[in-house]
């Protein structure tokens, strides 16, 4: 904002005149426009069009009358002020900037492309409207965006939609971005389709096409978890299972287990445990296999851990293994049956070079890999508050791994592995498992598993 002193000292330069002469008009511009650098402009544009403001050839000088500037609009009346002088522009230039509009503060132009109607703009007229709206100053082009010059001329330019029909508007916005662009630019556009889309999903009758839109709100959310923006992704999920009918799990089986699957991930990152709760129960009571619940599963696991339930993720944990054909050993349990089995293993690891070990095969049995996964959440739950279970496990990932192959989470039960040797004293044991950890880390890139 400009200061008082400032708008004394801007408008005195401006009109070529004394401060002591424009002061009268600069207090009352200040005023009305609480020295908003935008409403100063389109306040003395205003007086200028209305005529309360002219140049007087005569005198070679700015002329004001004080009297009428006075009745003049408050700031609270600007939106009204400029919707009509956008009104007094051409239909086709309103229709254009209008529909910008329900995109935000500004567009890139080849979306802008995408959901102009062609039967009522042609592409030739669509690049000269937006040329003119540059040069009424309603839009600026930076690049290959267009952006409304101010936040006040987007929102008057919207205000212009009938309030009952923008709805309306921004379903026709997104459908016509998602139907025309092309497919190796959908990923660009997914976030701003899915967010015009869902501002009209209350206009979406037709099954078929709010199954389209669900599928569009799973992608939208699968990009946004990928980016990390985990609000934004609960959004976009809970939208798209709004959209499921009654039967979805009937008829859109495949889609409803996705978006309740990535929803309750998505909902464990925010903290909504209870949310999780929930959508996890509708998973385990729809889901058609035991396979389509293993991803609930692990969610559950990890949200009681934060949850402190550590008993309840453990015996999840531990029950899934065995549903998966690799159940924890018993006989681990009995102290130098355990001891007996870490040195069984220390002796086939050590005797391998980093290159030996570097060549075992990668691990593809599907029922295995998703053991190890299990394990390994195991491994994190259990590691400090039951070191026991949690040494088990370690072991027995690593005879896995000596069985099956390498996994990423062999790089985890190497590093617990090391930590084990070095509490029986084995340094020399214990330095060579955590150097083949860090070496198997590198390989195959699996930097989750950093504490840092």
């Amino acid at each position: 904002d400009i200061k008082q002193e400032d708008i004394y000292s801007w408008m005195s330069d401006a009109f070529q005149m004394s401060a002591y002469l424009t002061a009268s008009l600069a207090n009352i511009v200040h005023q009305k426009t609480k020295g908003n650098a935008f409403c100063v402009l389109q306040y003395l544009q205003l007086l200028r069009d209305e005529g309360s403001l002219h140049w007087s050839c005569r005198s070679s000088s700015w002329k004001w009358n004080m009297r009428s500037i006075e009745a003049e609009l408050s700031p609270d009346e600007t939106i009204r002020t400029l919707s009509n002088r956008i009104l007094q522009l051409s239909e086709k230039l309103q229709y254009v900037i209008k529909l910008i509009s329900c995109v935000g503060s500004s567009c890139i132009e080849s979306t802008i492309a995408l959901f102009i109607d062609e039967m009522k703009v042609t592409r030739d007229e669509l690049l000269s409207c937006l040329d003119l709206a540059i040069h009424e100053r309603l839009l600026i082009k930076e690049g290959p965006i267009y952006r409304f010059t101010h936040d006040q001329i987007q929102s008057a330019t919207y205000s212009l939609i009938p309030e009952d029909e923008r709805c309306l508007w921004h379903l026709k916005v997104g459908l016509a971005i998602w139907t025309n662009v092309p497919d190796r630019r959908k990923d660009d556009v997914v976030f701003v389709s899915a967010d015009q889309i869902n501002r009209g999903i209350e206009f979406i009758k037709l099954e078929d096409l709010r199954k389209k839109v669900a599928m569009l709100n799973l992608r939208a959310g699968q990009k946004a978890m990928s980016l990390s923006t985990f609000s934004s992704a609960a959004s976009y999920l809970s939208t798209g299972i709004k959209l499921l009918n009654q039967n979805c799990w009937e008829k859109n089986y495949d889609l409803s287990l996705h978006l309740h699957n990535f929803y309750s991930e998505v909902q464990y990152c925010n903290g909504n445990f209870r949310e999780v709760g929930q959508v996890t129960g509708v998973v385990l009571k729809e889901g058609k296999s035991f396979y389509d619940k293993l991803r609930v599963y692990r969610i559950i696991m990890k949200t009681l851990n934060s949850d402190n339930k550590l008993n309840e993720a453990v015996n999840i944990g531990i029950d899934v293994v065995a549903r998966l054909g690799k159940e924890l050993p018993s006989h681990y349990s009995e102290p130098s049956v355990f001891l007996a089995n870490v040195n069984n293993i220390k002796e086939k690891i050590v005797s391998m070079t980093v290159d030996d070990f570097l060549k075992i095969k990668p691990m593809e049995d599907s029922d295995t890999l998703i053991a190890m996964n299990f394990l390994g959440e195991l491994a994190l739950t259990t590691c400090f508050s039951k070191q026991d279970i949690c040494a088990n496990v370690t072991c027995h990932m690593m005879q896995l791994t000596l069985d099956y192959g390498v996994c990423k989470e062999s790089v985890l039960c190497l590093a617990n592995y090391s930590a084990v040797l070095f509490g029986f004293g084995d340094i020399k044991g214990s330095s060579i498992v955590g150097d083949f950890a860090m070496k198997l880390l590198d390989k195959l890139d699996a930097e989750e598993y950093l504490p840092w």
